[in-house]
């Protein structure tokens, strides 16, 4: 990296300073570039840049790609070593292939000051020798030979100029050097460097980069080149555009569409033209650009409204507060955060942990008598149970033996979609299709009331994996969606899912609703994995309300943002459940032969009255179950789940655990798989300190570490849990958490 001194990036500067200038030219109705003062209509050729390539890499290869940027651009501008003998073969080469394509080409290389200033010297004669032989393309530009701190740049120019012979031309140019006006008279003032390249964060905003830009235009004799931002977007592109239009005099540019899908979140898209030599113009007022919602939304953290958003209210009511323990476990993804409870449960009992995966677990007493875990599919369900429920078929079948209500309904191959129009017609509408092995409601279409809606269905289904086993067409039941959590003959949680609801304020678009909407459910460990967003089904949930993500609703108007209730809050309502609806999801675990627990979806009007006087009908069961909707729900009373399970498997399976103390637990953490013993010993150190947790004995080499660790039993739950995902570059492949009260007291060390 450049050595920047103390004059940083002025990034943020710059977009303040874009979004105030879009907004008056927005005002003034006209394009940026006009309120700038447009010089031409169209925008000049673009140059790319040419990844650093080893000398060794001269392949065929790279040269197509030297022969295609020659073919499109005007200059071909390379990244070079630091090294001169490395960069003369890397230069020659390119020259040989121009050559070869009878094309006069300027080659530009960009040293990032990697040279010292002898050596820069040095290279330029070199430079200059092979120019005036034929060896090299007889245009070429030296960016940045050297090191910001250094002064050599306008006498390295005055070197090129005075040892290269015409026609030949050798421009210095000046970049990391290069920050302000000052800076400008300074290198490429009289007999100076005689190329610059203007970076827009660097001056501190468009209009100081336009500034140097025409006091560069005064001399005929200084290329102008405008470069681009790493990691831009459609917006930088856009405002590079106009930069480029309203410049008196530039001669390169870097304005290229970004290829990162994350970075495309306005509308339009910035484009080649037809011909692909340079971008589109900008039409329309300001920017010409405005910022894609539905992109853009999965990447908002947070949000400032002003004035300032009233407090979020779900269903009337104020969300529960989990900003205490959403840091520890931010780290784990979906699954593993429901494997994560489960360790946790069995740490604070007394009993030893194992993994293999951030998924897979299995606890112990000392005896050695284990349960295991497959994220929250334990051993307690048998391998055909599991397998049962995920096909919905075979449920549906079991269930009805069983007399537990659940929707009439058939199974179909994907192709078949004329027998499942002629179903759905004999059944009466409306009506669900459905993969038959679906999970997570993916790929549910609910309320389809025409043979066309069910066709409509099987060809949307078609782009996804989960259809593979084929599709249920079955009858809609009307009511609210319940996740009820049994274990043997015992309700212990039931979710009611109230979908992605969101409630107008009559001046924040939907989107900035859904915004607002994130930003809670970042602060839960459960909905944090499960964010609002603008997907197909989104949008066409919207567009069947007849609004999009940019519309502003009324004041309390209500806006559905999925179409499965599953996508939305969780609110624990086991206490208010009616005796009779728990029965059936009883009935409906004891329907499925070998299965200890599961997460049961019931449809049902309201969960307070008896099922007798109302429509309650069992969707499907799940053997893994997220448990984490009922510990972290949105609403309501927290119920311990994993806690339940845990003491199953310890009844089911015998083991001896005895409940420890919550303020301090003491256990043995072991980890083994492919590290650097001493940077997974800081990691785990800097992971220890952050948990408020105790370590000593420490023992680590590569591929092992070993330590006593004591804390609350939650807090080194994550420990052990973020032990098998470990620190970049880092493969652990075991984890265990052994309690020191198992071990002698001349094991034992602290």
């Amino acid at each position: 990296m450049p050595d920047l001194g103390h004059r940083p990036f002025c990034g943020t500067v710059l977009g303040i300073e874009v979004a105030l200038l879009d907004l008056v030219s927005r005002a003034q109705g006209r394009a940026l570039h006009e309120v700038l003062g447009t010089q031409r209509p169209v925008v000049p050729i673009v140059t790319q840049t040419l990844s650093t390539v080893t000398v060794r890499q001269l392949s065929d290869r790279f040269l197509r790609r030297v022969r295609r940027h020659a073919e499109k651009y005007g200059a071909i501008r390379l990244k070079g070593f630091g090294d001169v003998e490395r960069d003369l073969k890397l230069l020659a080469a390119v020259g040989q292939e121009l050559e070869d394509l009878g094309r006069d080409t300027v080659v530009w290389i960009d040293q990032n000051g990697g040279l010292s200033d002898e050596q820069a010297g040095v290279f330029i004669d070199r430079l200059a020798a092979l120019m005036r032989d034929g060896s090299l393309p007889h245009r070429l530009i030296l960016e940045q030979p050297v090191s910001s701190s250094s002064s050599m740049l306008p006498t390295l120019q005055r070197q090129a100029d005075a040892v290269v012979a015409a026609p030949g031309d050798l421009r210095v140019m000046a970049d990391e050097s290069l920050w302000e006006v000052a800076d400008y008279k300074q290198v490429a003032g009289r007999r100076g460097c005689r190329a610059i390249n203007i970076k827009t964060p660097k001056t501190g905003g468009l209009l100081a980069a336009l500034d140097l830009v025409n006091l560069a235009a005064k001399s005929g004799d200084v290329q102008v080149y405008i470069g681009g931002m790493l990691g831009a977007s459609d917006i930088t592109t856009w405002t590079h555009i106009h930069l480029a239009m309203a410049a008196r005099r530039i001669d390169y540019s870097t304005a290229v569409p970004p290829v990162q899908v994350e970075q495309r979140f306005v509308r339009p898209l910035a484009r080649f033209e037809a011909e692909a030599t340079r971008l589109s113009v900008p039409e329309g007022h300001g920017l010409g650009a405005v910022v894609d919602a539905a992109q853009l939304l999965p990447y908002i953290v947070r949000q400032a409204m002003s004035p300032p958003a009233e407090p979020l209210l779900l269903a009337g009511r104020t969300p529960n507060d989990y900003s205490d323990i959403v840091a520890g476990v931010r780290r784990f993804g979906r699954y593993s955060l429901d494997s994560h409870v489960l360790e946790r449960e069995a740490i604070q009992r007394g009993l030893g942990t194992h993994r293999i995966s951030p998924i897979e677990l299995s606890v112990d007493d000392a005896a050695g008598r284990c349960a295991g875990f497959s994220w929250s599919k334990s051993v307690l369900t048998s391998r055909s149970a599991g397998a049962m429920t995920v096909d919905k078929e075979s449920t549906r079948t079991l269930l009805s033996r069983a007399g537990v209500p659940t929707p009439a309904g058939r199974s179909f191959s994907l192709d078949d979609s004329s027998g499942a129009e002629e179903y759905a017609d004999s059944i009466g509408f409306p009506v669900v299709v459905k993969p038959v092995a679906g999970t997570g409601g993916r790929g549910v279409f609910t309320e389809l009331r025409s043979r066309e809606d069910v066709r409509e269905a099987f060809a949307k289904a078609a782009a996804s994996a989960d259809v593979r086993h084929g599709l249920i067409v079955e009858t809609h039941v009307a009511g609210d969606s319940y996740r009820v959590f049994v274990i043997g003959d015992e309700v212990i949680s039931a979710i009611r899912w109230h979908g992605t609801v969101l409630v107008g304020d009559g001046r924040s678009t939907v989107a900035e609703l859904a915004s607002a909407r994130n930003s809670f459910r970042r602060t839960s460990p459960y909905l944090s994995h499960r964010l609002a967003k603008f997907d197909v089904a989104g949008l066409e949930a919207l567009a069947r309300q007849g609004i999009g993500p940019d519309s502003v609703p009324a004041q309390a108007q209500r806006v559905e943002l999925t179409l499965h209730p599953q996508g939305g809050e969780n609110e624990e309502v086991v206490h208010e459940m009616h005796p009779s609806i728990k029965r059936i999801a009883v009935n409906a675990l004891r329907a499925i032969p070998g299965l200890a627990y599961s997460g049961i979806d019931i449809i049902a009007q309201d969960h307070r009255e008896p099922a007798q006087s109302q429509n309650v009908s069992v969707i499907e069961l799940n053997s893994s179950p997220a448990l984490t909707s009922a510990e972290y729900p949105a609403l309501g009373p927290r119920h311990p789940v994993a806690g339940r399970i845990i003491e199953e498997c310890i009844e089911r399976v015998g083991l001896d655990a005895t409940p420890l103390d919550s303020g301090s637990i003491e256990v043995v953490l072991t980890v083994n798989g492919f590290f650097v013993g001493g940077e997974y010993r800081a990691w785990v150190a800097d992971r220890a300190t952050e948990l408020e947790i105790e370590v000593c004995d420490v023992r680590s080499a590569h591929g092992s570490y070993a330590a006593t660790v004591a804390g609350r039993s939650s807090d080194l739950a994550i420990l052990a849990s973020h032990a098998i995902i470990g620190p970049p570059d880092a493969r652990p492949t075991r984890v265990s958490t052994v309690p020191v009260r198992w071990m002698t007291a001349k094991d034992q060390q602290c």
